[in-house]
């Protein structure tokens, strides 16, 4: 006999599917939604470094077996393949470099204030400027292309870019 389910009553994957990851992807963005699926299915630890090399894609499990060749990239832990494949898809940047690009960026013909604001947002990420805000507030009244939108970002002392 077929017990008749509720309407509101789905039934999950419980199959351990994941995007595999590929190089148009941030590796540590991808990286942690693996970890959620291994929450979501309550991987075993030992299993987890397995389900990384599969998942992984074959340009990226070729540079694994470059890097640590004569070793096997199966005999490795998975924080430590993790850790590796980190270093070489997110080196650290130059800081320098990503300064002199944070504070050439102007803004572009039709772009919003907001739109601008973000740009400027991403690009200091990687600046490790202890001043951000006050980095982003200098660049918004030097390249702002409009003067309201510079007294918009001086008008308020306490505003704060979000």
């Amino acid at each position: 006999m077929t017990e008749a389910r509720p309407d509101h009553i789905t039934s999950i994957n419980t199959t351990f599917v994941v995007e595999g990851y590929n190089t148009s992807m941030k590796w540590n963005r991808w990286v942690k939604r693996l970890e959620v699926a291994f929450k979501v299915f309550n991987t075993a630890n030992d299993m987890k470094a397995c389900y990384l090399l599969h998942y992984m894609g074959s340009d990226s499990y070729d540079t694994l077996c470059n890097k640590v060749a004569p070793s096997l990239p199966e005999d490795m832990e998975y924080k430590e393949i993790v850790e590796l494949m980190d270093k070489y898809y997110n080196p650290a940047p130059l800081e320098i470099a990503e300064a002199f690009r944070f504070h050439s960026r102007k803004q572009h013909d039709g772009e919003s204030i907001q739109e601008y604001l973000h740009g400027l947002q991403k690009l200091a990420i990687n600046c490790n400027s202890r001043i951000f805000e006050d980095s982003i507030k200098e660049s918004v009244c030097l390249w702002a292309k409009f003067k309201k939108n510079t007294k918009q970002v001086t008008g308020n002392e306490e505003s704060r870019f979000g």
